[in-house]
């Protein structure tokens, strides 16, 4: 396409699957202005950053997740192959069940004989999730309430911030047009909520307001946000401004994985030790009676 006299910018477009919003936007200005390896410098820095980002925040929270997996893994091996077994021998001896040891074999026989139906279950439920997440009230709603969760909402916040003022800064340096950003870094915070605020913000500057004031206004954003970005108006630096939040903010996003991360691994250790031992309990009252009976 270029050969054939396309702009870099529009044969670019071409493959939104490869080249999205962010790069386009990006590409446009600077091939415009003659300066098109400066920002392609700067867009490779800035991929390479928000990759750093996202791989230590997954890498954090790979630990519990296999925590949590595994211990699905054992809990599930102990209902469906320990725990018949021994209820089975206990009952053959005519042995009464304590009411621990009954309601681990209830659970027991459900997961057995009803585990297609808890897959079912789970998939429908997943399906409906789905389909409430693809409308807009739904989505909308969920992103809200997934803000408000503590420890993930604190830290989907800050992610989502430093995500966008990376994303303005670079942006803004690239010489694309403060109005053009918003609408850019909109597509870039994955929260409905926060994308609607920052469309709400566009529509207030189009209309004659400073950047500043509707995000303090808007009560989404921390107040610190809006005042660096007064000053950053003020002073006519506002892609340093930007940059230094977004900075600032991924440090917060460092520091609350370590925090989140720190804080689940003992919760699950203790969550999974409970259950199995609530199991061996479980298992171990019935022997003991059996071995009194026998004294």
């Amino acid at each position: 396409s270029i050969s054939q006299g396309t702009p870099t910018a529009d044969a670019l477009a071409l493959h939104p699957d490869y080249f999205d919003e962010l790069y386009v936007s990006m590409v446009r200005p600077g091939e415009a202005a003659g300066r098109l390896d400066d920002v392609l410098e700067r867009l490779a820095m800035f991929m390479q950053a928000q990759a750093r980002v996202r791989n230590k925040v997954a890498a954090a929270m790979a630990y519990p997740i296999i925590m949590l997996l595994i211990g699905f893994l054992v809990v599930s091996a102990l209902l469906v192959s320990v725990v018949p077994k021994i209820t089975i021998m206990l009952e053959a001896r005519g042995q009464v069940l304590p009411l621990p040891t009954r309601m681990l074999q209830i659970t027991s026989e459900m997961l057995v004989s009803y585990w297609w139906l808890i897959l079912v279950l789970s998939i429908f439920g997943m399906l409906v999730f789905n389909l409430i997440y693809s409308s807009d009230k739904g989505r909308l709603r969920i992103d809200t309430l997934l803000l408000k969760v503590p420890l993930f909402g604190d830290l989907m916040t800050k992610q989502s911030i430093a995500r966008f003022a990376q994303t303005f800064a670079t942006l803004l340096r690239s010489g694309v047009p403060v109005v053009r950003c918003l609408e850019v870094t909109k597509s870039v915070l994955g929260n409905r909520l926060l994308e609607n605020t920052i469309a709400a913000v566009r529509e207030k500057i189009i209309e004659g307001a400073d950047i500043a004031s509707p995000i303090k206004e808007s009560g989404v954003f921390p107040p610190l946000v809006g005042y660096m970005i007064a000053v950053g108006e003020q002073s006519g630096e506002l892609d340093s401004m930007m940059e230094q939040v977004g900075d600032a903010y991924s440090e917060e996003v460092d520091l609350a994985t370590q925090k989140l991360t720190s804080m689940l691994e003992p919760l699950i250790i203790v969550a999974l030790a409970t259950i199995v031992a609530c199991i061996v309990i479980a298992i171990v009252m019935p022997l003991m009676q059996l071995q009194n009976v026998k004294h």
